[in-house]
C-alpha cells in the first residue's frame, strides 16, 4: 500500500507546519490542496471543488505525488468550515483507513487459494452472526452476494468463493464489529 493522504497532512500537522501542501491524486486532474497554519488546516479545495467533495478525496484517493510549500498562504484568509472540522476528521480517518488495510491484510493472509472447501455447517454459522449483527438487511445482502457465487445455501463452498463472500460482507458491518467478525470466520 502506497502513503494515504491522512498520513502526509496528520505529519504536518503534528509538527506545527504552516505552508500548502499540493496532492496529485490518481484519476484526478486537479491538485488536492491543502493549506495549514501552525498544523491546524485552515483551507481544503480540489480545483473548484471545497468541503465534502475534498474530504471524500481525502478518504480515498490513491497518492501519486505530493510537494509541501513552506510559509504559503491561502488567498481566501478566512479558514473554512470543512477546513476547520478536517483538524478533528484526520486522525479518525487515518484510523479508519488504517483498520480497513488490516481487515484486508488478514482476509488476504487467510485465502488459500482456493483449494479445499468450507462446510455448510461453517456457512450457516456465518449467516446466522451476520444476520444478527445487521438484521433483516442482512437476508438481502447475503441472497445478492449467494448469487452472485452461484452458491445454493445448505452446500459446500470452495474456499475461494468463501473468502470472497467473507470479504464482500466485513466491508458491509459497522466499524466495530469487523474484526471480531473476521476472526471467528476467516479459515487458513
Amino acid at each position: 500500500m502506497g502513503v494515504e493522504i491522512t498520513d502526509i497532512i496528520k505529519q504536518l500537522m503534528n509538527s506545527g507546519q504552516t505552508g500548502l501542501l499540493s496532492v496529485k491524486i490518481e484519476d484526478e486532474n486537479f491538485l488536492l490542496k491543502v493549506y495549514l497554519e501552525s498544523g491546524r488546516v485552515v483551507y481544503v479545495s480540489i480545483g473548484e471543488q471545497k468541503g465534502q467533495a475534498c474530504v471524500e478525496k481525502i478518504k480515498n484517493g490513491k497518492v501519486v505525488g505530493h510537494f509541501f510549500m513552506a510559509g504559503a498562504k491561502p488567498a481566501n484568509s478566512e479558514p473554512s468550515s470543512i477546513a476547520l472540522a478536517l483538524n478533528d476528521l484526520i486522525p479518525q480517518i487515518s484510523r479508519q483507513i488504517a483498520a480497513s488495510n488490516t481487515i484486508a491484510k488478514i482476509v488476504s493472509q487467510s485465502a488459500d487459494g482456493g483449494t479445499g472447501s468450507v462446510g455448510a455447517k461453517v456457512l450457516s454459522e456465518l449467516e446466522e452472526a451476520f444476520i444478527d449483527i445487521m438484521g433483516p438487511i442482512g437476508v438481502l445482502i447475503l441472497n445478492d452476494r449467494y448469487s452472485g457465487l452461484s452458491y445454493v445455501r445448505g452446500e459446500t463452498m470452495i474456499a475461494k468463493n468463501y473468502h470472497a463472500l467473507l470479504s464482500f460482507i466485513v466491508d458491509e458491518l459497522p466499524e466495530a464489529k469487523k474484526a471480531p467478525f473476521l476472526e471467528k470466520f476467516r479459515r487458513n
